[in-house]
């Protein structure tokens, strides 16, 4: 405290640098101090102005471009999760090719979507499933046509717009009518 470059920090007269100096050889507490952090901080900040200027302005430049980078990215997670329950909501409505449409739209948006993916694979796992029903149901429309009506109503609970199964329908309808 008596060596200090700050005047209002030094010991105000030389009585009070002799009771502080008494204190100590008497080992009880003494007025002065340590140089706090902040005041050591604050000196280093003052001596190398233009470099704390240029650190400073580098990190309100890295918040700003960090901030941006992270409101996009956000953006982009809710548009995805957007898509996604979209494509589920279709999935389960029965309307396989919107449904595989917004699963393609959400790879096109995040590739490397699980969800996505999971989702396109669901929707050709059903295709198939479709695909095998109606060559099950042409196979019966001439000799059960009552059984193939029924499987082409399952399919189109399956997929509300399959045209193929509608017509199968229709077909097993008029075969059942001309027996």
């Amino acid at each position: 405290k008596a060596m200090e470059k700050d005047r209002s920090m030094r010991y105000p007269n030389a009585t009070e640098f002799a009771d502080d100096l008494r204190r100590f050889l008497d080992g009880r507490p003494i007025k002065a101090r340590p140089t706090s952090i902040g005041v050591k901080l604050w000196r280093r900040v003052q001596q190398h102005r233009i470099a704390t200027a240029a650190i400073a302005g580098s990190l309100v430049v890295a918040l700003l471009v960090g901030g941006v980078l992270l409101a996009t990215s956000l953006k982009k997670s809710g548009q995805v999760n957007a898509v996604l329950r979209s494509a589920e909501q279709h999935f389960q409505n029965g309307e396989l090719g919107i449904a595989a449409g917004e699963y393609q739209r959400v790879q096109g948006m995040d590739p490397d979507n699980t969800a996505a993916r999971e989702g396109l694979a669901k929707v050709m796992e059903r295709q198939e499933l479709i695909k095998e029903k109606l060559a099950q149901a042409a196979t019966l429309v001439r000799t059960n046509p009552e059984e193939a009506a029924r499987i082409c109503e399952s399919i189109l609970a399956l997929d509300r717009r399959n045209s193929a199964a509608t017509t199968g329908l229709e077909n097993a309808k008029r075969a059942k009518s001309d027996k």
